[in-house]
């Protein structure tokens, strides 16, 4: 699986462990590869993301998503 992080400061060389809010073990927070596409704008950025699901219905999938490998 890869892991990504995300971050608006460009300069990060290496990515150190923090504690955040009540936590008492410093993370480095990371995301899978199927949730990135969150990621990719700016934190001040509105966005929507949305997948098609098992049950999307053919309407749906025409009209919000489209065949990529063509």
């Amino acid at each position: 699986m890869k892991l990504f992080h995300f971050s608006e400061e460009p300069g990060i060389q290496i990515f150190e462990p923090r504690t955040i809010y009540d936590q008492t073990d410093a993370k480095v927070w990371t995301i899978d590869e199927y949730h990135a596409p969150h990621y990719y704008f700016p934190r001040a950025c509105p966005r929507v993301c949305i997948w098609p699901k098992d049950d999307t219905s053919d309407m749906d999938n025409e009209r919000f998503f489209w065949d990529v490998e063509n």
